[in-house]
């Protein structure tokens, strides 16, 4: 009994606290995360909560049934990617697997929370947009602050191709049930985004 106790509290010691992916690489404060393209449109995938901080999570664009890997996002960091305006379906991946629906404007940038929660093994994840109308304020503020840009690498980019065909096959059992349940579902309009 009491070893099965330490465990479960080794457990939620490591679910709590934060651990950061090696194959990522943080972007230098005296770099731009990204340049502005009047054509594209810039999404910030931010995970600020700490939360399931030993569990990374796997942000993908998913267009045309074929996944494109956007990155690993780690507790306390932040990617920006870059895409054609338009209308796109992301997906992030943990234990679970979620999505997004948008329609993005060119020339605006959009921001979404990964947020942590609690599944039977590792953490679960979903997408959740941030509108428009709470940029100004001080927990979106802090939230942004707090998060450090980072960017793939040789290394994250051969995780994906190895690990593509179990990317495809998350996707092919959760997408089903996610466009089903549609009270769940999250989406990204045009006017979420700031100019």
């Amino acid at each position: 009994m009491n070893k099965c106790l330490n465990a479960l509290l080794l457990f939620s010691i490591l679910i709590m606290t934060g651990c950061a992916s090696s194959q990522m690489m943080k972007v230098p404060t005296d770099v731009a995360p990204f340049t502005a393209d009047p054509e594209k449109a810039t999404v910030v995938f931010m995970r600020p909560s700490s939360f399931g901080g030993a569990i990374q999570s796997y942000a993908f664009l998913y267009d045309d049934d074929e996944p494109e890997f956007i990155g690993i996002i780690s507790t306390n960091y932040k990617i920006a990617y870059q895409t054609p305006a338009g209308k796109h379906l992301f997906m992030i991946m943990g234990e679970n697997a979620d999505f997004l629906q948008a329609d993005l404007a060119p020339n605006r940038i959009y921001y979404v929370v990964v947020e942590p929660h609690l599944g039977f093994l590792k953490s679960r994840f979903s997408l959740d947009p941030v509108p428009a109308s709470q940029f100004d304020t001080q927990d979106f503020k802090d939230d942004l602050a707090e998060c450090h840009f980072v960017q793939n690498t040789p290394a994250s980019m051969e995780w994906f191709e190895q690990n593509k065909a179990a990317v495809v096959k998350k996707y092919k059992s959760y997408y089903p049930d996610w466009l089903e349940d549609t009270e769940d579902q999250h989406h990204l309009s045009q006017e979420d985004g700031r100019p």
